[in-house]
């Protein structure tokens, strides 16, 4: 095993952790359902806090938080804020006016944001902080798989789910991988020991940047954080970033992508239905990688969750045992299951750039592609609908569902009728708008055929509807195989 220890004493780092349970013993968690608020919970107590939470509604989440000993109880009231409780920590969707964030005011208990408290536990770390507009959930999935397989036994802190957990936990390693978000400028509370920057592109414009240029600044400010004896490592082949470099006074940034003038490039890429292959070359060497998931922006994560495996000195083996044997985080084109020769995806995709890389994976199979789109946000649906109009052009057909609101309102809702309607002006025929989302089922059991690929995407509870169909489409498959006996 290669050594990627940067904090000499362990000791240290584990005296900074008892005295953050000292202090924090008993921590309670607003929006607990969330994926970066449950893993962050599954850290903390795995920790050694005593945790408990609340949320909007019961989900499968809360019950497997439950079944591990977490307390967690069902909407939001000033009540669940009980007196033993010395840390309130909150996620960025609950918002100032909370019960229980009013009540430990009150009572003067410490309140954090869930972005407050991971720049807090991460500073007991040799940090790798993973951001971008797009792919860091993955990005970061596969380097913590890297560094698994190097033997690292790092700690995590991503925003995604595998084999149906969070991908979050304290190892024994000094080294800590996380995920880190843009949204509400919660990355710029961090102060990583390594950076990695995907990619930059305008994104969370309905409430947290002005413009496309706030948000250049703001990961020019996240990347000009990262400790000065430390690495950062950039995407050379997205304008956005090359921006961000232009801010950046440091010599010491590494940069990654296709292009022959990247540090690390991808060459010989090879794009299969469920994996692709790629050469990974630098300077000092050349090596063939493979990961069991499919897309030329798959192949952009692995370069960069390589390229920061080469700078810590994981080692080849442990890079390409690595990636070799990862296929996929939950939700991020997903397979559900291939029924009657109906093939089933959900993606998470919720911005233009994202759905148009999920569909150029899903035509990888040669086979009709048949899109299921649920747009997340009213205000990023209206500032995007060109873009997602666009975007879901390349698509055989498409199916508009409302809105997911998740923390807005909207005026009249109309949306994702009129993305409907402008991709209709704009040519494009084979789109409907089916408002009720479980209402698709029955349209896309009647319009679909054997060879056909159906892709789910969005951000919001889209995938009830893919997993609602797969079992309607297991249970017709069942009849008619008793029908042919």
């Amino acid at each position: 095993m290669n050594s990627v220890s940067r904090i000499a004493d362990a000791n240290v780092r584990q005296r900074c952790l008892n005295a953050f349970v000292d202090s924090y013993a008993r921590i309670h968690m607003v929006g607990i359902g969330g994926v970066g608020m449950e893993g962050l919970t599954r850290f903390l107590h795995q920790l050694g806090c005593q945790v408990s939470g609340s949320d909007n509604e019961y989900s499968s989440v809360l019950a497997e938080l439950e079944d591990d000993g977490i307390v967690v109880q069902v909407g939001h009231n000033a009540s669940f804020v009980e007196s033993t409780i010395n840390l309130l920590v909150y996620s960025a969707a609950v918002a100032e006016d909370n019960e229980e964030r009013i009540e430990a005011a009150s009572r003067g208990i410490k309140t954090m944001s869930r972005a407050q408290l991971v720049a807090e536990l991460s500073s007991a770390f040799c940090t790798i902080a993973v951001a971008g507009t797009h792919g860091k959930t993955t990005t970061a999935a596969m380097l913590f798989e890297i560094l698994q397989q190097n033997g690292s036994n790092p700690s995590s802190l991503i925003g995604g789910r595998r084999g149906g957990r969070a991908i979050a936990g304290l190892g024994t390693g000094d080294l800590l991988v996380l995920e880190a978000d843009e949204y509400d400028r919660s990355f710029l509370h961090l102060n990583p020991w390594m950076a990695l920057i995907t990619n930059v592109e305008a994104e969370h414009l309905e409430d947290t940047y002005k413009d496309e240029s706030a948000v250049v600044d703001a990961f020019a400010e996240f990347a000009g954080a990262a400790s000065e004896d430390g690495h950062l490592l950039i995407n050379g082949d997205d304008p956005g970033c090359l921006q961000v470099f232009g801010t950046i006074d440091r010599k010491d940034v590494n940069t990654f992508g296709f292009d022959s003038t990247n540090d690390f490039r991808a060459d010989c890429v090879d794009l299969h239905l469920h994996s692709s292959e790629f050469d990974l070359v630098s300077s000092s060497h050349s090596h063939t990688l493979s990961i069991g998931v499919p897309g030329r922006h798959n192949v952009a994560n692995a370069i960069a969750a390589a390229s920061a495996a080469h700078m810590l000195q994981a080692g080849i083996e442990a890079v390409q045992l690595g990636l070799g044997g990862f296929h996929g985080v939950q939700r991020r084109f997903e397979i559900k299951d291939e029924v009657g020769g109906i093939l089933v995806v959900e993606d998470y995709a919720h911005h233009p750039t994202e759905v148009r890389v999920a569909i150029e994976a899903a035509r990888l199979r040669g086979r009709p592609v048949i899109v299921v789109f649920q747009p997340h946000l009213f205000t990023r649906t209206r500032i995007f609908m060109e873009q997602f109009a666009g975007a879901l052009k390349t698509a055989d057909q498409v199916y508009l569902t409302n809105v997911y609101g998740a923390r807005e309102v909207s005026e009249d809702g109309e949306e994702a009728m009129s993305l409907c309607r402008m991709m209709q002006m704009q040519g494009f025929k084979s789109v409907r708008y089916v408002p009720e989302k479980f209402d698709l089922i029955q349209e896309l059991i009647v319009q679909c055929n054997s060879g056909d690929v159906i892709l789910f995407m969005g951000a919001g509870d889209i995938g009830e509807v893919a997993d609602r169909m797969v079992d309607d489409l297991r249970q017709r498959a069942i009849v008619r195989m008793g029908e042919n006996l």
